[in-house]
């Protein structure tokens, strides 16, 4: 891979102008950074992150011809394409604090109601991605306080994996890497990486808290280290502990 551009198809409200500008974006890529390999995002919304329901078929979703024929633009420009279905909250709060009780309450939004929405939404993409020849599906992207349901997010991916039968990873946050216990169930991990300007090196080469393992369950990441810690140098401890190849979905810098 020489290189990756993350496009997101979330609002289109003039199409037919948006998807040339998108199909456009490609050719330039292609010319411009020599990338072999293009991440498409089609975006859904939620209400708020307390929201139950996932819409993935208004008008700011990318249409599934208009999908169709992005993916068919790029790989006639030789590039390989991974599908990214992201979930953005319509009142502006970050996806990766859409979190519910831990417990169901009656009369309370609900893990399990959200997660049948979310696979909904996933497996949708899935289908598409196998019938196009997907090479990768990453099944969510920063769903940092979902990461926590261990037991539903294998359950996604093993669903995924009944439709698309490529390779299937998931995109954790940053500084997250470390904190996800179901790596196994993926063939490749992705992170994003978005740090201070002047301060990569650290950041790349920070302390990470060893994750407690639990019964029946190896630790999650890191094998164990000296002084409990472990250090991220490019990830590659996270490759060797896992046996995963380790991709950086997203990068850029924090003001």
């Amino acid at each position: 891979m020489t290189g990756s551009f993350n496009t997101n198809a979330a609002t289109a409200p003039k199409r037919m102008e948006q998807h040339h500008i998108l199909v456009m974006s490609l050719v330039k890529m292609k010319e411009r950074t020599g990338a072999d390999f293009v991440i498409l995002a089609p975006g859904a919304v939620q209400a708020t992150p307390i929201s139950e329901e996932i819409d993935f078929r208004s008008e700011r979703t990318m249409t599934d011809a208009e999908l169709i024929d992005t993916i068919r633009q790029a790989k006639s420009l030789g590039l390989r394409v991974a599908l990214k279905p992201t979930v953005n909250c319509a009142d502006g709060t970050w996806r990766g604090h859409i979190h519910f009780f831990d417990v169901d309450v009656p009369c309370e939004p609900k893990w399990g109601n959200w997660f049948a929405s979310y696979t909904a939404f996933q497996l949708h993409y899935a289908k598409i991605a196998e019938e196009e020849g997907c090479e990768l599906f990453i099944a969510g992207c920063e769903m940092v306080m979902t990461e926590i349901r261990e037991k539903e997010w294998r359950k996604l991916i093993a669903d995924i994996r009944e439709v698309f039968h490529g390779p299937v990873s998931y995109n954790t946050d940053k500084y997250q890497e470390g904190h996800v216990n179901w790596w196994d169930a993926v063939d490749v991990i992705s992170s994003s990486g978005y740090y201070p300007a002047d301060d990569w090196g650290n950041q790349l080469d920070r302390p990470v808290p060893r994750p407690e393992p639990e019964p029946g369950h190896p630790v999650s990441l890191f094998a164990c280290r000296e002084h409990g810690a472990v250090k991220v140098r490019l990830l590659l401890e996270c490759q060797a502990a896992t046996h995963r190849p380790v991709v950086r979905n997203r990068r850029g810098t924090l003001r």
